[in-house]
């Protein structure tokens, strides 16, 4: 599993990497709400009625999540960051993720997906200032890759991570 870790105006080629992917859901064909959503949000544990968290004690997790090494994360920038499935024979579908602070809070707003607006859209969590501090998938299709689009706080100080 891999999520990045930055600390504002780091250059990326001085960024250290951590592994930290939290959630991937496997959610089945039926539509979730937002509000059913917004539940996993303070601990990112999927709650949909009839499916549980996959098992991956002990398994390295087959998906990771990239930003873009060419954007600084600095106060105000836009950032791509990327979920992807390291095993190109294991799509996922269902997924959350958000840019936390060094006290788990979210931060940070996710911008509406003009071109990919089928593929995911974003959420408001209760367990972050800024609207829209989520993203989550919009439909029930697999697939092997997704990028969103995230504006870093004003305030941003210290490392932030994307689970």
């Amino acid at each position: 599993m891999a999520a990045e870790t930055r600390s504002a105006g780091v250059t990326t080629t001085s960024v250290q990497t951590t592994a930290a992917l939290l959630l991937v859901l496997l959610v089945g064909a039926r539509a979730v709400t937002d509000d059913q959503l917004k539940i996993a949000c303070s601990d990112m544990t999927p709650r949909h009625p009839g499916y549980k968290p996959e098992n991956t004690k002990g398994i390295p997790c087959p998906y990771e999540l990239t930003v873009d090494p060419s954007t600084p994360v600095v106060p105000g920038n836009l950032v791509n960051v990327t979920l992807t499935s390291i095993d190109r024979t294991l799509p996922f579908k269902g997924f959350m993720v958000q840019a936390r602070d060094f006290n788990g809070q979210a931060i940070g707003t996710f911008l509406p997906a003009c071109q990919n607006a089928t593929q995911h859209h974003m959420i408001s969590c209760s367990n972050g200032q800024e609207p829209y501090n989520a993203v989550v998938q919009s439909n029930n299709k697999y697939k092997l890759s997704d990028t969103f689009t995230w504006i870093a706080p004003l305030s941003l100080k210290g490392s932030i991570r994307f689970k």
